[in-house]
């Protein structure tokens, strides 16, 4: 069984997640603690359940995903795994917070190592790597087949899907990966977004006023993330 948790964090509302097994093996995924309040709670939560700590995994790159990457380095000595694609992504993080006013202390040395189809492990449980851009680059999402869960990062929301106007972004590729989940994917899958609440593929699907704008070819970049 997993223990999944959610912080919406720093000041973009970010949600980062940590995911644990019975035998304390946890990971984070897109850690964004901005403050040290922030910083504690995630701690304190692996501390309470992933005494054996593995990593952190990253959807991409964002200034908001990453906040807190050294944080967790320093605390846990956890290396964050992101697409090599990302890199330059993660790269502009810095001028990001510059150009927000904000504190950002840049991550240690990244492990660009992530490839589509990889399969990654909490102890016994498996997850995909589903390689889904336009958003960003080198966009991943984690799906857990067994669990029935995707932790999709800014590529799909309840009811909206990730921006394309950053750098990076690519409106059709964006179109072309969310096509792929919807088709890959059972419908009952929960979707565990990098914004805004749980939702399930099907549900997507069926009211996402973004799926009509892609059919018909009206699609614009106004979403979150």
């Amino acid at each position: 069984m997993l223990t999944i948790q959610k912080w919406s964090l720093n000041p973009f509302s970010e949600n980062t997640y940590g995911i644990a097994d019975d035998e304390g093996n946890a990971v984070i995924i897109d850690p964004g603690m901005y403050n040290a309040e922030e910083g504690s709670a995630v701690w304190e939560w692996l501390q309470k359940f992933g005494s054996n700590s593995q990593a952190i995994w990253l959807t991409h790159a964002h200034l908001d995903h990453v906040f807190g990457c050294d944080y967790l380095f320093q605390k846990a000595r956890l290396v964050p795994l992101c697409h090599p694609k990302d890199e330059i992504t993660m790269e502009m993080a810095a001028r990001a917070a510059q150009m927000y006013q904000l504190n950002f202390t840049s991550p240690p040395k990244v492990a660009y190592t992530l490839a589509e189809k990889e399969v990654l492990q909490i102890g016994k449980h498996e997850a995909s790597v589903l390689f889904v851009p336009g958003h960003a680059p080198g966009h991943v999402a984690f799906y857990f087949e067994k669990e029935q869960c995707l932790f999709s990062g800014d590529v799909l929301f309840q009811g909206s899907v990730g921006r394309t106007d950053l750098p990076g972004g690519d409106e059709q590729v964006l179109k072309e990966s969310i096509e792929s989940l919807y088709k890959s994917l059972p419908k009952d899958v929960e979707v565990f977004s990098g914004h805004g609440d749980e939702t399930t593929i099907g549900s997507e699907m069926k009211s996402n006023p973004f799926v009509n704008e892609f059919n018909s070819g009206l699609f614009q970049s106004k979403s979150k993330g």
